[in-house]
């Protein structure tokens, strides 16, 4: 040590070893130490001073952490797999010993070990102790730390109550505890008063006063104690009536619980809440569930899951509870939500919306003004997530005074507090001291600092934007370092990283564009120190990766694990604000966004502003995205341009094409193509303006009966809503597609462990560290199998060719010969697991292929589980023990998929005559390569068939032709002036939309609307989805049409014979 600043490392081991001690700086230093611990086999610990903190929670006053500087202690932890060992007593071990801004404290000294050594002293405790005469804290280990222990509290055991001498024994003892410890009463109350009287003959001194009043107290528990005694020998009434005093007592007590006390409701609060619930409303909320209401909700519970305070699952109510079908005694209970109750939560909701009401009565009588961030724009008064919330406000005394009182008015009613100690200030920049001070006196808060958090994303964004998202880095790293990768399966890790360490960032992601610095070191954080392991180096001692990170990102289809790009998902989750822009959200936010940043219905054509906020430019750059997707509906066509705006959705850009070169791209509604008397297009227009191919496509579009407004829809979600999932596909390329010859989706769907199918993923991407493998990326001596020692250890020779493979393979139970197939690389190796070469003929049999692709995968794990054990540990190989493991292993995994409950097979569904009077409509299509055909059949109620018609469509798309027939069908049920029509048919999608009880796919939802418009002419108009069995006449007559190039209109002689077989079949069902 030279002067009295000074630090330094120690390492321990459990053997020890002499180090020869040398003077190292900088790189050299950390390589060299890296390089010492990482050659140690046994466990080992080092402590002492490092000299680097490892995030910027670990440093109090200065600068925060250079994002660009390399912290070589924390790659050194995960290339080592070391674990800190945390500390006990004060946060930071260094200090500049300056006071005031100028401070500066961090933890430089910790201790590091490795995790064997940890296992092994796994109570040991790094002490941080006083700091005197120099800048570091001493820091001792103690790998033994002694507890403290505390007796044991008395427990009453329910064993004892089985032992008949319980009651002997404990009247012994309590005789014995009487007469020891307790006493007896009048013997020690006659004691204490002859002391007292003894004392109170003696001088008034402070010590003989302080004795007379603890002697005076004793007596009176002396004496309480002999009246209780005497109370309990006593056989007068009065112990009686106190029971009544004690009922009276539990009465009150649960009607104060159960029922609703007497609150004085200020005047004000009754005005300032208007009627917010009508009529209807409140009798539906008050109605009683019906029996069937409560058992749909009980068994839609999921069987596992506990939802109630007694941790008892739901299975036990959906097999137990029988529900009561006659009415029993009732009761009003008149007590609303209370702290602690399911829905708790919605108190503060409910409160917190009189606080809200409070500012806008305060704005409406302009009382405050708000804050605008546009002329014209609407002004922000405050903003409520949750419990927490940000007013905004002019800084002058009226406005402040009044926001002050809306918030003492609120804690008045409520009973709630602001934590003011919490609570921030945010002034703009030109706002006078005088003023800043005065806002802070009068509001009793603290200004914000530049780098606060407000629910988890940055309030404020500097122009170092690399810092402003440091914590997000930090953050990510503090979860990496708790996993520690080693101790996880490839399954556990594609998981971990999926669902945490991808979805860490979301939140703010949702928000704001981060760096590329940023989203490129969060990546490699994921790839670098979690995905791989950390210890595999080349040759060269440089990182080595099996595969590349595009590769890994790559879907599951495409041979990758469908982990994403940071930069990626940045950008689909800001696209979606973008698509809230584009789409005119109605919400305060974007009314605010639009106003300020001027947006016309041209925006997303429009180039980007140059000068404005970071987050609108992250917007204005994600509209690329947005393009990609963007189509709009057709309603009237007042609002679309033919040239400029997308709107036919099977063309290229949306758009359609002009016929020639000569047409002359002037300004043009869709609105003039359409024939609005005939809710048709005009086919002429049609055909001067554009090409075949477009005049084919616009074609398709269904052209709504009732007029409506154009509306914006997202094109690649089937219900034309905008979701990130959807945005992230389109923005990601995949234009690297794997050329493998199979499947990759296959892998993924077979019925075998996670840990299984990651293994056969691995053979197939030849990223299996197989010794070949390995050798083939840097020099090792030994390329000899690790189980036969005979050959090079390739993915084929390991499974399959190896001796003792062989034996695994033929020692089980199905006796498979692994030398009687060709296997060559690692394709044949996914190839036999995903068709197994044992089935033979049985190929069809899908619960059979399964069985043996789960046989093949498992005992494939099996295989490499052993040659690590070996290769490894040393492991012997006994060959027995590996085969009964297999087969366990099988056993357990279909004993952990068998459904819980057996469900009884239900029969067919066959087809219903409708009630009298009622015709049924029958409807189905039938897809061809480039058309469809429709077919609708009219019954009575004795099943007769009174028409049929079938005819072709242009739609190609199976839902949009299924949906056509159901409106095909309305019309024709108007023509031949059917009064009451049921219609059945197999597409659920479509009748779940007529019905509305899902959401209308953007496809069909013209097609809808036009349904639900035309059942208006009826007098009765009920859709009802069938199976395909009790539609099976309408799919007969739709798959005959397709062969017909004319349209069909026939009655019940003059049917086609297929048509005829299959409605005779149907009459037949229907009689038994």
């Amino acid at each position: 040590m030279q002067g009295e600043k000074a630090g330094g490392l120690c390492m321990m081991w459990i053997n020890s070893i002499d180090v020869k001690p040398i003077r190292l700086k900088g790189v050299e230093a950390w390589e060299h130490l890296n390089a010492l611990l990482e050659s140690i086999q046994e466990p080992w610990v080092c402590f002492g001073d490092f000299n680097l903190t490892i995030s910027d929670e670990e440093k109090l006053g200065g600068r925060r952490g250079n994002s660009s500087r390399q912290n070589f202690l924390q790659d050194m932890m995960f290339e080592l797999g070391a674990i800190d060992l945390g500390y006990s007593g004060n946060q930071f071990t260094w200090s500049n010993n300056r006071w005031g801004r100028n401070a500066i404290k961090e933890r430089l000294d910790r201790g590091i070990a490795s995790m064997s050594w940890r296992l092994k002293f796994p109570k040991a405790t790094i002490y941080h102790l006083g700091a005197i005469k120099s800048d570091h804290c001493p820091i001792v280990l103690d790998t033994n730390p002694v507890d403290t222990f505390y007796p044991r509290p008395f427990r009453f055991e329910a064993a004892w109550t089985r032992d008949p001498r319980k009651q002997y024994n404990t009247q012994m003892a309590l005789k014995k505890w009487n007469r020891e410890v307790f006493g007896h009463c009048q013997h020690r109350i006659d004691s204490l008063m002859l002391q007292i009287q003894q004392i109170q003959q003696n001088e008034a001194t402070e010590e003989n006063h302080r004795n007379e009043a603890c002697l005076q107290y004793e007596l009176s528990e002396w004496l309480l104690r002999n009246e209780i005694l005497w109370r309990q020998k006593s056989r007068e009434t009065w112990l009686r009536e106190d029971r009544k005093e004690i009922r009276k007592h539990f009465l009150t007590h649960f009607t104060s619980q159960f029922c609703e006390e007497e609150v004085d409701f200020p005047t004000n609060l009754e005005e300032l809440i208007p009627n917010s619930i009508s009529d209807s409303e409140n009798e539906e909320l008050c109605r009683i569930p019906t029996p069937q209401e409560i058992k749909k909700t009980l068994f839609d519970m999921s069987a596992q899951k506990s939802p109630g305070p007694d941790g008892l699952p739901t299975t036990q109510g959906g097999e137990q509870y029988i529900l009561g079908t006659h009415s029993q005694d009732s009761f009003n209970p008149s007590r609303g939500l209370r702290q602690g109750d399911p829905l708790s939560p919605y108190l503060f909701i409910l409160c917190q919306e009189t606080l809200s009401r409070l500012i806008e009565k305060q704005l409406s009588e302009r009382r405050i003004n708000g804050v605008k961030a546009s002329i014209g724009g609407p002004a922000i008064t405050h903003v409520m997530y949750a419990d927490d919330i940000i007013l905004f406000s002019k800084t002058n005394k009226k406005e402040t005074t009044i926001l002050n009182q809306c918030l003492d008015t609120y804690c008045t009613w409520s009973g709630q507090i602001v934590n003011r100690n919490k609570s921030g200030l945010v002034f703009s920049k030109y706002t006078p001291k005088p003023t800043i001070r005065h806002t802070k006196h009068l509001l009793q808060m603290k200004t914000l600092k530049k780098d606060a958090i407000y629910l988890g994303a940055p309030l404020f964004l500097s122009k170092a934007s690399v810092r402003d998202f440091q914590f997000l880095k930090e953050r990510l790293e503090a979860k990496l370092m708790g996993w520690r990768s080693k101790c996880l399966s490839w399954a556990g890790r594609c998981t971990m990283i999926k669902s945490v360490a991808q979805a860490l960032p979301t939140y703010v992601m949702s928000t704001f564009e981060l760096p590329n610095k940023i989203c490129e070191s969060m990546d490699a954080l994921n790839r670098r120190r979690f995905w791989w392991k950390p210890n595999m180096v080349n040759q060269n001692g440089k990182y080595m990766a099996w595969n590349s990170w595009d590769k890994l990102c790559q879907t599951k289809r495409d041979g990758g694990l469908g982990f994403r790009k940071t930069k990626e998902v940045n950008m689909a989750l800001i696209a979606k604000l973008s698509w809230m822009v584009a789409s005119k959200r109605n919400s305060i936010c974007m009314e605010l966004l639009r106003k300020k940043y001027k947006v016309r219905k041209d925006w997303l054509s429009k180039e980007p502003m140059k000068t404005a906020s970071p987050i609108w430019r992250a917007i204005e750059k994600a509209k690329k995205i947005v393009l990609k997707g963007a189509c709009y509906m057709v309603g009237d066509g007042n609002s679309i341009n033919i040239w400029k705006d997308p709107w036919v959705p099977w063309l290229e850009d949306f758009k359609p094409k002009p016929k020639d070169d000569s047409i002359q791209f002037n300004p043009q509604m869709v609105s003039s193509l359409i024939d609005q008397n005939a809710h048709n297009w005009k086919l002429e227009a049609l055909e001067q303006l554009f090409d075949q191919e477009s005049v084919e496509a616009i074609s398709r579009i269904i052209i709504p009966i009732r007029q409506r407004e154009d509306k914006l829809m997202w094109i690649h979600d089937h219900k034309g809503v905008f979701t990130v999932k959807s945005a992230y596909k389109l923005n990601h390329d995949n234009s690297s597609g794997s050329n493998a010859g199979f499947e990759w989706q296959r892998i993924w769907k077979l019925k075998a462990h996670e840990r299984t199918k990651m293994l056969i993923w691995r053979i197939g991407a030849n990223v299996l560290p197989t010794k070949e493998r390995i050798a083939q990326r840097m020099p090792i001596s030994d390329t000899s199998c690790s189980l036969c020692n005979a050959e090079p250890e390739s993915s084929a020779h390991l499974f399959f060719n190896c001796t003792v493979a062989r034996a695994i393979w033929y020692g089980g139970s199905w006796c498979f010969r692994s030398d009687s197939i060709s296997v060559q690389n690692n394709e044949d190796i996914v190839k036999i697991v995903l068709d197994p070469p044992c089935l033979g003929r049985l190929q069809n049999k899908a619960e059979l292929k399964d069985h043996y692709s789960l046989i093949m995968g498992t005992t494939i794990e099996a295989i490499w589980n052993l040659r690590n054990r070996v290769l490894h540990n040393g492991e012997h190989i006994n060959l027995d023990a590996i085969v009964n493991n297999i087969e366990s292993r099988i056993l357990e995994y279909k004993l952990s998929k068998e459904p819980p409950n057996q469900k009884v097979p239900t029969e067919p569904a066959r087809w219903c005559c409708p009630p009298p009077n009622v015709v049924k409509l029958n409807v189905d299509a039938a897809i061809a390569s480039d058309f469809s055909t429709l077919a609708v059949i009219a019954r009575d109620s004795n099943g007769n068939i009174l028409k049929a018609w079938a005819k072709r469509s242009s739609h190609s798309d199976p839902l949009q032709a299924e949906t056509c027939a159901i409106l095909w069908a309305l019309k024709l049920a108007a023509e031949e002036s059917f009064l009451h029509i049921l219609v059945e048919g197999d597409s659920k999608i479509s009748f779940d939309a007529i019905q509305g009880e899902s959401t209308v796919p953007w496809s069909i939802s013209s097609i809808v609307s036009n349904v639900i418009e035309l059942r208006k002419v009826f007098v009765s108009c009920d859709f009802c989805w069938v199976g395909r069995e009790a539609n099976f006449v309408a799919h007969s007559l739709a798959k005959f049409a397709i062969s017909s190039p004319l349209d069909l209109s026939c009655n019940i002689s003059s049917l086609p014979h297929v048509v005829c077989d299959a409605w005779k079949m149907d009459l037949l069902a229907s009689a038994r």
